[in-house]
């Protein structure tokens, strides 16, 4: 199994050399911070980290673009198919959210905390709003430009800014301690 980072002492790592039967009384005793450090796999974390952005991107995309403001992009005339073609939108974001999971590490530096992730999220934002807003308006003929640029800022800022939240819990170490500690019932006494 592979660690998460290698700054372990040697009581932290006591449930490597414990029998199967007394791993969970060892892995009990060590402080909950430690926990996401020996469970967690890398892919497990690139994995999580991506759905945490797919999900709410997926719901976000479809509700914002298709149900609540269908009629003022159809009026902009900026999406011109009648039917969209959902399942190519959805392996759109699916792509995106590995590369967001992928580069997430790189950015933090082992500072996984809240306002590291939302930063980030934030900023990979703003790139994809540069490609598929910006460079968008420079192919496409839009009837209002200020009220499609005012409508994309505000879905990227909600859809960044909740992605960023997501992305923060779940990669921040005591929620996984806590999640992971509920699941088993492994706490001390």
């Amino acid at each position: 199994m592979a660690l998460w980072h290698n700054s372990l002492t040697p009581k932290e790592t006591k449930w490597l050399y414990t029998p199967r039967s007394n791993k969970r009384q060892a892995v009990a005793s060590l402080p909950p911070s430690y926990l996401i450090t020996i469970i967690m796999k890398p892919t497990t974390k690139l994995f999580l980290t991506a759905i945490a952005y797919i999900i709410p991107t997926m719901i976000l995309g479809y509700t914002w673009h298709l149900i609540f403001f269908k009629d003022l992009y159809d009026s902009l005339g900026v999406y011109n198919r009648a039917e969209p073609i959902i399942p190519l939108g959805f392996a759109s974001m699916i792509v995106q959210g590995l590369i967001i999971a992928y580069l997430f590490p790189f950015y933090a530096k082992n500072n996984y905390s809240m306002g590291a992730a939302i930063k980030f999220s934030i900023l990979m934002g703003l790139f994809l709003f540069s490609v598929s807003t910006l460079a968008n308006r420079a192919k496409i003929q839009v009837s209002v430009i200020q009220s499609w640029l005012l409508i994309q800022i505000a879905f990227y800022l909600l859809q960044f800014g909740v992605a960023g939240l997501l992305i923060g819990l779940v990669t921040r170490r005591r929620m996984w301690c806590l999640n992971f500690c509920l699941l088993f019932n492994w706490h001390s006494a």
